[in-house]
């Protein structure tokens, strides 16, 4: 009785009623295909079930909406028709963020920063903002978030604080965002440039080597886009310099606004490999990556490919000059005019719509910024904004590593605790961020 030419959705729910068989083990709940998978198939199994697992973001029953006060109701929709301009009427509570409204992370952050202001509530975990009726829950205290362990990391604050001339910063020439990147790394070679609680402190002389020995790899992949689903983190923008001086055009992917976000991303870009990592997914916990995880690449993997002969050659290419490097790569053919990045809009409207920005876009940008705010080689910048959104990627990301700036990124905008701490700890002196996060560090 397969569905031979039927619609997609008619094939999934033949699909989600196959899946979860023996018959009476479940019914299908929820507005969308997959909202009620709870087993594996016997097929996969044999005889041995898993134990049933629950994700209780979807679940509509935990909680009894007559316990939740009526002006609290009204408020938080409130603000949710506001966030994602939904008439109100619209808004259940059994709705997900994700799934049904078509929020993003930054939409779920602004909506913590307002919960946490409007109730005087700390510490809402953004992984357990999942639905609106969980919203009203934690509004009321009826559901306390769990606390995050706070990672103790210690580094060698000498070499971060290390004395530099003051000197006013610019963008150095350049027509790519690759030629400009290794001008800027020739130019403050031994000067640290970045750092976060994974990598540690980099220099620009470690910075180089890894963009050159991760584009040798990431030449090899195939397609002309390459997915990079990554937080604000030296990984992330390591590897987009990589995919750049590889010839290859960096896809930022959104992983917060669910799998039919993610299909539309893979169905118009064709994208065929997505790099991650490890350390990074195993951090998410209610996030549907379908449309990807089968694209999926980690750079933990990734790292323990490469041999000691490609350590040695990215070694002597790192001491080359810009255009001996952009020779080798190809990038040396490559115009203003060329794609840089490809990103995404969250598609609250309809499905999201790629948006391709040149690297005349971007270095534009970059380089008016110095004429109307003045930068200098002692200044330090606190990176916080997801590379999924060009205000996040430029300046937030790039502008840092190309001007010349010491860059500390943090993952996670939303808490403002750490980030407050985060400030005092390395002297921060400069912070960009939509207001909702920097209102969460002030209130720190």
């Amino acid at each position: 009785d397969f569905p031979y030419k039927k619609t997609r959705l008619e094939v999934n729910k033949w699909l989600e009623r196959w899946y979860n068989k023996p018959d009476g083990l479940t019914k299908q709940e929820g507005a969308y295909p997959g909202d009620s998978l709870i087993r594996i198939p016997y097929t996969m199994w044999s005889k041995k079930i898993p134990e049933t697992w629950k994700n209780d973001s979807l679940n509509t029953h935990d909680f009894d909406i007559e316990k939740i006060p009526v002006p609290v109701q009204e408020k938080i929709i409130q603000e949710i028709s506001r966030i994602t301009e939904i008439k109100p009427e619209d808004i259940k509570p059994e709705m997900a963020f994700d799934v049904d409204l078509g929020m993003d992370s930054l939409d779920t952050a602004e909506l913590i920063s307002f919960i946490q202001d409007y109730y005087e509530l700390k510490g809402v975990n953004p992984v357990e903002m999942t639905t609106v009726g969980r919203a009203m829950l934690i509004a009321t205290g009826q559901y306390v978030c769990k606390e995050e362990p706070v990672a103790q990391v210690h580094f060698d604050m000498k070499k971060w604080f290390k004395q530099v001339n003051k000197e006013m910063l610019t963008i150095p020439e350049g027509t790519t965002v690759s030629e400009v990147f290794l001008n800027n790394s020739q130019k403050y070679l031994k000067r640290v440039a970045c750092a976060d609680e994974r990598s540690g402190v980099l220099t620009y002389k470690d910075l180089r080597m890894r963009v050159i020995l991760l584009a040798d790899y990431i030449k090899t992949l195939p397609g002309d886009y390459i997915g990079i689903m990554l937080p604000a983190s030296v990984a992330a923008y390591v590897t987009v310099l990589a995919t750049q001086l590889a010839g290859k055009v960096p896809l930022l992917i959104n992983w917060t606004v669910g799998p039919r976000h993610l299909d539309a991303v893979v169905n118009l870009s064709k994208v065929q490999a997505v790099l991650s990592s490890w350390a990074f997914l195993d951090r998410l916990e209610n996030v549907d990556l379908n449309g990807v995880e089968e694209r999926l690449i980690m750079l933990e993997d990734v790292r323990r490919k490469i041999s000691l002969k490609d350590k040695i050659r990215g070694l002597f290419r790192s001491k080359l000059s810009t255009k001996a490097i952009l020779k080798i790569f190809g990038m040396d053919q490559k115009t203003k005019d060329d794609k840089a990045v490809l990103l995404f809009t969250s598609g609250t409207e309809n499905m999201p719509k790629g948006v391709p920005l040149s690297h005349e876009n971007i270095l534009s940008n970059l380089r008016d910024a110095p004429k109307v705010l003045d930068f200098y080689t002692d200044d330090i910048f606190l990176g916080i904004l997801p590379p999924f959104h060009s205000f996040g990627f430029t300046a937030s990301g790039l502008f840092p590593l190309l001007s010349g700036l010491k860059v500390f990124y943090s993952p996670d905008p939303t808490d403002g605790g750490k980030l407050a701490r985060l400030c005092k700890e390395w002297k921060v002196t400069l912070l960009c961020g939509a207001p909702t996060f920097l209102k969460a560090i002030l209130k720190s």
